[in-house]
């Protein structure tokens, strides 16, 4: 009889409380942010690229970095072309010879194909100028996480650093990372298509 008259005066007590409930539709970007997913790939074909160079609060200017120190740029992974894509992008001043300073620029590249033949082109720019470029055509890229490649499958490949490399004058280091200045990396990815090609050339 008591248990019966506890669990009553324990019932007769319960509260219910008019929390605030609010609902939301978050956007494909919020919910891979929620699930702890890395952000959706934005395609784009061909794939152009510019990574600003400027001196920031968080970035010193390639200028100010000993020599053999990278300045590493972030975010070029999240833009893909077909299923090949930038993983990073490195640059550095690696080496001084006499009068002069070699600069290296150098990004990697992978596809989710098994292979896949790709044109790069590599420049940097000053103020919007043009001051070098490297180019590659049909620089075959893989993927690192497929099986076939870790066994060196002949017609698998892997993710490639291909290295943009010029020896300039430091007194044009200076200028082109002097403050004020705009200089910047620019990447173009292409798609290879040597078939096509042969067959205009026909």
């Amino acid at each position: 009889m008591r248990s019966i008259v506890a669990a009553f005066t324990m019932m007769s007590f319960a509260v219910v409380v008019g929390a605030q409930v609010t609902a939301s539709q978050p956007s494909a970007k919020e919910v891979r942010a929620i699930q702890g997913k890395p952000p959706a790939l934005t395609e784009m074909c061909p794939l152009q690229v510019d990574v600003d160079l400027s001196k920031t609060p968080t970035h010193h200017s390639l200028a100010e970095l000993p020599i053999g120190s990278p300045w590493v740029a972030k975010g070029v992974q999240v833009f893909v072309c077909d299923k090949a894509h930038f993983v990073s992008l490195s640059v550095v001043k690696e080496k001084e010879k006499r009068d002069k300073v070699r600069l290296v620029v150098s990004p990697r590249l992978a596809t989710g194909w098994f292979r896949q033949d790709v044109n790069l082109t590599v420049q940097v720019l000053v103020n919007g100028q043009v001051k070098l470029t490297e180019q590659w055509e049909d620089l075959t890229i893989g993927s690192d996480d497929n099986a076939a490649a870790k066994m060196g499958a002949l017609w698998a490949s892997s993710s490639k650093s291909p290295r943009a490399e010029w020896w300039v004058p430091p007194a044009d280091l200076q200028s082109w990372f002097a403050e004020g200045s705009k200089p910047s990396v620019r990447l173009l990815l292409q798609i290879s298509d040597s078939e096509d090609d042969e067959d205009d050339d026909e």
